[in-house]
């Protein structure tokens, strides 16, 4: 192997060993510096002051680390970390604690700020903080000045709350018509005080003004939060008062009024003026005029017509503004004929109400007559062609009367008319509508809905009973009752007869009698109960010789009566029972074979019939009794539509339902048969009916759960 190349590798290292070491210059250095650092920064800077164009603040030098400090102050900049190649100052040198203000920034800006200090070594920063500059703004809150507004003219002002920096420059009002205040004008104030004060002048009448305060300094114009205000200036026209009527002639008529305020000019002319259409002025109407300035001022309205009606007011005027009107008020002239108003209808009860008027002036003869007409067509009733009464005028010019016979549900066109010997005159006309002829009770019926006709019904003083009758799907023997004083439905001891249809049941005394009766099974029967009222108590009595349904059941002299009725033929037995002995005994027959219809009590008679004859047909005859012996036929009844579904007796009538659900009256004293009102189609399908304090309550279909209430005193 040949080992001759190393050797030759170590010839030029042995020749670069021999040449010289320090071939440059080293600089001079002080022996202190050559392990110095830059300066050390204290750990926390101080704002101590902050305006909107400076801040002052403390910073702190540690340690110089080994070479003088030369120079230190604070640097800034919008930006972070600042150097001292953007913006800085010099605050001294050495170590320790200096303080420097920074000037010259821009109010409402954010700046950072870093103290610096420089040695030989370099620069060395501290704590970097970030300031924002005040805006250098104040606020102002605007003022308006009480009882300063006028057509032209408002007195506004401000109030500084807080101040900005500096010298105030200006101070004013802005105001514009506008709510965002553009355009705006700007009034100055010459005052150097915190509240200053701007007369606004040449602003335009009935006009609202939005207002706002400034102050301007070097940095801008401030105003304050939410402090914009607003005002109106007047119309610039007088006040004037409410007029008074004074007295009323046949062709003139007294006033007088008072203007309150002159307005922003001195009145001119003040007056009256009137018309027989509302709202007169003076520039289409009569007028008077009495006088100038402000103050009281009384006059005359005349010529005018006799018996009319006038609309009058006061007016004032000054020369800038122009002309203001009172309130209108309205008067009747007197007239040769009477004067007189209409009252408004009272006592609205039982089919009567109470009508009259008012004389105010019997004209220029005496009143002769009196009194009240109306119409149920006519918007101005008369006494030529319309319903009237005559009253006696009392002492202090009312009269009133009594009319009776009108219309539930009606409306009425009334008017009060009076007469001296130049003729007859009216009031105004007025209108009334009367109560209803039903009504509708607000409790539902609790129990289940009953198949037209199947239930017996009965009354007793304030209470309606219900009993028995087909629900559909079987009978039943349930008993409830209606207190019509309280509103309330409640469900008594059942009948022992079992379920029933078509029973008949008596009142008398404190109890109810109910017979007979069909069952599920159409088997009729004979039995007859007691039921005791107060005790809510069946008692079993001795049976009817006859099992018989759809009786006709009456109370005469302390006995009890069956009319008629049916099983599997229909009779015209008639049957009493003697309550005292317990016992039946047979009565000469009615006049027909009969089952269903009436049996009323009227005044000192019984009517019975309107039924149904063996065959089926619709018997129309009525028949009346006072003894339960003879029997005499009253009336044959033609208005009735299929027959009779109910029937009950009020005000000693007799009030009958058909099967085109139509009210039926039947007056026995004339024989008089009249067709009153339909049902509502919502209460057709009815099975009971009752007479109770003058009203008649019917009711419960299929189709309401309700009882109607009819009140005849308004059918008329």
């Amino acid at each position: 192997m040949n080992h001759k190349f190393p050797l030759l590798l170590l010839v030029p290292f042995l020749f670069l060993l021999t040449l010289p070491v320090a071939c440059i210059d080293d600089p001079e250095v002080e022996p202190g510096i050559q392990n110095a650092r830059i300066p050390l920064m204290g750990e926390t800077v101080t704002i101590n002051a902050l305006t909107a164009s400076s801040v002052t603040l403390t910073a702190s030098v540690a340690r110089a680390n080994g070479a003088r400090v030369t120079e230190r102050g604070f640097c800034w900049s919008e930006s972070q970390h600042p150097t001292v190649d953007h913006h800085a100052k010099t605050f001294g040198s050495g170590i320790g604690e200096y303080q420097g203000t920074v000037e010259g920034l821009v109010n409402g800006r954010s700046y950072y700020i870093r103290p610096y200090a420089r040695n030989a070594k370099g620069v060395a920063y501290g704590e970097e903080r970030k300031v924002q500059t005040s805006t250098g703004l104040g606020l102002v809150r605007t003022l308006l000045i009480a009882d300063s507004t006028h057509a032209e003219s408002a007195l506004c002002g401000g109030r500084i709350e807080t101040p900005g920096e500096g010298d105030i420059l200006a101070r004013g009002v802005y105001f514009s018509t506008s709510p965002d205040m553009s355009p705006r004008d700007s009034v100055l104030s010459t005052s150097k005080a915190d509240s200053f004060l701007c007369p606004l002048k040449g602003l335009k009448a009935a006009t609202t003004y939005y207002v706002e305060a400034f102050v301007r300094n070097r940095f801008g114009t401030y105003t304050g939060a939410d402090t914009r205000r607003t005002f109106t200036t007047s119309d610039g026209r007088p006040t004037i008062s409410r007029l008074d009527v004074m007295g009323v002639g046949y062709t003139s008529a007294a006033l007088s009024a008072t203007v309150i305020d002159a307005g922003d000019a001195p009145v001119a002319e003040r007056g009256f003026c009137w018309s027989t259409r509302p709202n007169p002025s003076i520039l289409t109407s009569p007028y008077v005029t009495i006088g100038s300035g402000t103050g009281g001022f009384g006059g005359e309205c005349s010529p005018l017509e006799p018996n009319r009606k006038y609309y009058v007011r006061a007016y004032a005027m000054n020369r800038l503004y122009g002309y203001t009107y009172s309130a209108q008020d309205s008067f009747t002239t007197l007239s040769n004929l009477p004067t007189l108003t209409t009252l408004t209808p009272t006592n609205l009860a039982k089919g009567s109400a109470t009508l009259g008027g008012h004389l105010i002036a019997a004209g220029q003869s005496p009143v002769t007559s009196c009194g009240v007409c109306w119409s149920l067509t006519n918007e101005y009733p008369n006494t030529s062609t319309d319903e009237y009464i005559t009253c006696s005028i009392g002492s202090a010019g009312n009269f009133t009367g009594r009319v009776a016979g009108l219309k539930g549900g009606r409306t009425y066109y009334i008017r009060a008319f009076a007469t001296n010997s130049e003729g007859t005159s009216y009031g105004e006309p007025i209108t009334q509508k009367m109560p209803p002829i039903f009504t509708t009770e607000e409790r539902d019926f609790p129990g289940s809905p009953r198949v037209q006709g199947t239930p017996t019904c009965f009354t007793f003083g304030d209470r309606a009973y219900l009993l028995g009758g087909d629900i559909g799907p079987y009978y039943t023997a349930d008993l409830y009752f209606y207190n019509t004083a309280s509103h309330q439905w409640r469900q008594m001891l059942a009948c022992p007869s079992g379920p029933l249809k078509w029973q008949t049941a008596i009142t008398h005394g404190g109890s109810a009698y109910v017979f007979g009766g069909i069952d599920v099974n159409h088997k009729t029967n004979n039995r007859f109960y007691r039921y005791d009222v107060a005790g809510n108590t069946w008692f079993t009595l001795t049976p009817a010789p006859d099992s018989l349904c759809l009786s006709l059941g009456v109370a005469l002299n302390d006995r009890l009566y069956l009319i008629g009725g049916r099983n599997d033929t229909v009779t015209n037995h008639v049957w009493c029972y003697h309550i005292a002995a317990s016992t039946w005994v047979r009565q000469p027959d009615f006049p027909a074979r009969h089952y269903g219809g009436i049996a009323l009590a009227a005044g000192t008679s019984i009517y019975a019939g309107l039924g149904r004859s063996p065959d089926g047909t619709f018997n129309r005859n009525l028949w009346r009794t006072i003894d339960m012996h003879t029997w005499t036929l009253d009336s044959y009844c033609s208005l009735a539509e299929g027959g009779i579904l109910a029937g009950a007796s009020c005000h000693n009538k007799l009030y009958l339902i058909d099967e085109a659900f139509n009210l039926i009256e039947y007056e026995p004293t004339t024989h008089t048969w009249t067709r009153r009102a339909k049902l509502p189609s919502t209460f057709h399908g009815i099975h009971c009916m009752y007479a109770i304090n003058d009203l008649i309550y019917i009711g419960l279909s299929p189709n309401t759960p309700k009882l109607l209430v009819y009140d005849p005193a308004w059918d008329n």
